[in-house]
């Protein structure tokens, strides 16, 4: 009998610890792209792009960068940074066209107007600003 209630005890515990490690992820987040690597003096790690959404009739992206470091405890979120120039107009549908040579190409369509851009974001080491120039 007391094998049965320890073997009880015990699952539920896993249950309630698994659940515990799930992390939350806002409903807004419509895209995660992970890529390309950095390295500094004190730690490295690699680039995360995160689109998100709001909106239903105008839909608007926000679009932000993360350097997201290796340690020996796993992965973390070294900095987070929003791209101005999508996200302080707030009148863009952004969606990633390609991605190379360390850098991403969005596509900007104005919510609005229709018109269409591209731009390209390239980061560097957590702390610096990330290139943002006209797409090709």
């Amino acid at each position: 009998m007391l094998r049965i209630v320890l073997f009880f005890f015990l699952l539920v515990a896993s249950v309630v610890q698994s659940k515990a490690q799930v992390p939350s992820i806002s409903a807004d987040v419509i895209e995660v792209q992970t890529f390309g690597s950095w390295q500094s003096d004190e730690q490295a790690g690699h680039y995360r792009l995160i689109l998100t959404q709001s909106g239903f009739e105008h839909v608007k992206n926000n679009v932000f960068v993360q350097w997201i470091a290796v340690t020996d405890d796993g992965l973390r979120v070294i900095e987070t940074v929003g791209i101005e120039e999508i996200n302080d107009s707030n009148v863009y549908a952004v969606s990633v066209t390609t991605l190379e040579e360390g850098a991403w190409t969005l596509s900007l369509t104005n919510i609005y107007s229709y018109e269409t851009k591209s731009i390209r974001l390239k980061p560097g080491l957590p702390g610096e600003a990330i290139e943002v120039s006209e797409g090709r």
